[in-house]
């Protein structure tokens, strides 16, 4: 029998960490993937480990309770009762020591409850408290704590839906621990993966990253799989070295570079992907200066990536990358996703778009 596993990933990227679930996961059946809500839910009954590697998505949960409730008191009262008489708690346990085994003389526990578009604050604390109470009813010898728990029962009330489940996956799994030296603005790990299927890898790959920033996408190209090199750099030298930091000695043959991603000292049709986090936002003040920024960044990826490469950008700059690419005819696929926030669109340029250059 299979279990009722979900997971978070980032806002807009559902359909991807579906796909990943799918190649991943041998057997799983999906149940929902919509998108703008930034979660997948699918059924699983394979080896639990497996749940922790995959490299899309934020955090994987076991269901525990999924409610559609009203929007009164009585409501916390529905979630409260669904969580204490889960049928799947216990499953769930023993999934969570399966994949996270410890040894512990007194089993700790706290609910992290979060609530969407609401600016009350008390709701989402009511919510915390009645889950918690459910818990209680279930394992009265459980001892609650405020950090460092050693089982995590999230909620996630979204209108009239309420989601609950145990969460198999600690930090680590959004944040990843190769990180030795930080940038400021860095991309997230599941967004550069994300980004990297975008690019559709190829063992032979010649992948460039020319705003390399702290490395992230490097990286994460060099953990999806096989490829022929890696190529990165950067205008900020604290960038490069910082890229030189995190990466270490892996994933060779490898070349990380200071340099000007408009001048780059690459031969023509030299690379077959480039994918970038491109400057935007606050990291840039004047809109004019990027669209020139665009421009030339563009003129010159055309110039070093071969017919059939492919060029996967992100940015907020929606409009100002769009222009660039129309005065260039090219085409581009739109992922609209959220960044910290931030409303930003990831670009996928495909191989037919660079052919009337």
């Amino acid at each position: 029998m299979s279990d009722p596993y979900y997971c978070f990933t980032t806002w807009g990227l559902e359909e991807i960490a579906a796909g990943e679930i799918k190649r991943s996961l041998p057997g799983a059946r999906m149940r929902s993937a919509s998108k703008g809500k930034g979660v997948v839910h699918f059924d699983y009954d394979g080896d639990e480990h497996a749940l922790l590697e995959l490299a899309t998505v934020e955090d994987v949960f076991v269901l525990l309770a999924r409610e559609q409730i009203s929007a009164d008191r009585q409501g916390m009262v529905q979630v409260e009762r669904a969580v204490a008489q889960s049928p799947y708690f216990e499953r769930a346990l023993a999934t969570y020591r399966q994949v996270q085994p410890r040894k512990t003389k007194r089993v700790t526990y706290r609910v992290v409850a979060q609530r969407r578009h609401s600016r009350q604050p008390h709701v989402r604390k009511l919510m915390q408290e009645h889950v918690s109470m459910a818990v209680r009813q279930r394992f009265p010898r459980w001892h609650e704590v405020e950090d460092d728990a050693l089982i995590e029962v999230w909620v996630l009330h979204d209108g009239n839906q309420v989601l609950c489940g145990l969460r198999l996956s600690d930090h680590t799994m959004r944040h990843r621990t190769y990180k030795q030296a930080h940038i400021k603005a860095s991309l997230r790990p599941t967004i550069a993966r994300s980004m990297v299927v975008l690019s559709e890898p190829a063992d032979d790959d010649v992948f460039l990253d020319p705003m390399c920033g702290g490395g992230t996408l490097l990286i994460e190209r060099g953990e999806h799989g096989r490829y022929g090199k890696l190529l990165g750099g950067d205008s900020n030298r604290e960038a490069v070295e910082a890229t030189r930091a995190n990466i270490g000695a892996r994933y060779k043959p490898i070349e990380i570079e200071e340099w000007d991603a408009t001048q780059l000292p690459l031969a023509e049709n030299s690379v077959t992907r480039i994918v970038s986090n491109l400057p935007f936002g606050k990291k840039v003040v004047a809109r004019q200066g990027i669209q020139v920024l665009y421009a030339r960044f563009i003129d010159e990826s055309q110039r070093v990536l071969c017919r059939d490469g492919i060029m996967v950008l992100l940015t907020s700059e929606r409009q100002v990358l769009l222009d660039v690419l129309q005065q260039r005819r090219l085409q581009a696929a739109l992922h609209e996703i959220s960044v910290l926030g931030q409303k930003a669109f990831i670009f996928k340029i495909g191989a037919g778009d660079f052919s009337a250059r």
